[in-house]
């Protein structure tokens, strides 16, 4: 309980300090932090009141099991909030964009109003007031904007950021390596992961070192036609695609997006799974990839 107590006090002096103590204070950032502080306080004396019951001898997991359906509704809600809650901060702390700058997003233009914890209001030039989702619209480090069509596509949004990132060295060979899509299973299975690569050398070069190595990998194509699926009407781009189809081509395009500067990139969309033994390659986590990219960097840069 005396835990319990401090890291309350905790929860109601520490974020107000980040708060307030900022030169750049918003005032958005206290609603923020103190909806933040308020669901910390809820989960720490719900964990300690958990252990209070353990120690009087209650069998807390069949009190957690008979949470049930509710236990899970609760869950889902709360997730939601904690995405408005993230969204808002982003916002608020990165500063892609403060209340009172003009902003031009995808066809739409005008002065940022307010900056609110589940939407952002901007003015537009004739006058109309345009309500945004925080969570509908997020600044990646190379400056597209993203149109959040599914939160269940995360993944792919820190490695477009990761990839920028890495872009921005210019570098000769870039790869990224990622369990990325369900999509990739259906097309090719467990065992053959697909690559994507516009450089017909390395590609050549990577189908050879794949047989070689008994590292299996199969090319699918970078279809830019595709590109069309991530069209956004207030935003640069859409996290995910308007059709569910070619799910591995659309996120392998959504992440070209992100690299301009490297002379070569290469995706891998891998399993990084065996699912049956087999000679070589017991159950559990595979290298998938590992072996033929190493026979092709080791050729390259010797």
């Amino acid at each position: 309980m005396q835990g319990g107590l401090w890291a309350s006090q905790v929860l109601d002096f520490a974020p107000e300090r980040a708060v307030v103590a900022r030169p750049d204070f918003a005032p958005g950032l206290r609603t923020a932090v103190g909806a933040f502080r308020f669901i910390g306080r809820v989960a720490v004396w719900s964990a300690a009141t958990l252990l209070v019951l353990s120690n009087l001898n209650v069998n807390v997991s069949t009190l957690i099991a008979g949470l049930g359906v509710g236990g899970i509704a609760i869950a889902l809600a709360v997730q939601n909030v904690l995405g408005d809650l993230f969204a808002s901060l982003s916002i608020l702390l990165d500063r892609p964009f403060v209340v009172g700058e003009f902003i031009v997003i995808d066809s739409l233009a005008g002065t940022v109003e307010h900056v609110g914890l589940k939407t952002t209001r901007v003015r537009s030039l004739s006058g109309e007031q345009i309500v945004m989702s925080n969570s509908d619209v997020l600044k990646s480090r190379k400056g597209l904007t993203v149109e959040i069509g599914n939160t269940d596509a995360e993944g792919r949004l820190v490695l477009a950021d990761a990839l920028a990132a890495a872009d921005e060295e210019s570098p000769d060979l870039l790869i990224d390596m990622a369990t990325l899509t369900g999509a990739a299973r259906v097309a090719l299975g467990p065992d053959m992961p697909p690559f994507y690569t516009n450089d017909e050398e390395l590609a050549s070069t990577l189908s050879e070192a794949a047989a070689s190595q008994n590292d299996p990998l199969w090319r699918l194509p970078l279809w830019e036609p595709y590109n069309a699926l991530f069209e956004s009407t207030i935003a640069d781009i859409n996290n995910v695609a308007s059709s569910g189809l070619a799910g591995s081509i659309t996120a392998a395009l959504f992440l070209k997006r992100f690299v301009d500067k490297a002379k070569t990139w290469a995706h891998l969309d891998i399993f990084a799974w065996t699912p049956s033994a087999k000679p070589a390659r017991p159950l559990g986590g595979e290298a998938q990839g590992i072996r033929a990219l190493y026979s092709v960097i080791a050729g390259r840069f010797r």
